[in-house]
């Protein structure tokens, strides 16, 4: 599992640790 969930600091989109 990519660590980019756990913030938004990953050059994966923020979508997916910003939705509600």
């Amino acid at each position: 599992m990519p660590r980019g969930k756990r913030r938004h600091e990953s050059p994966t989109p923020d979508a997916e640790t910003r939705v509600p």
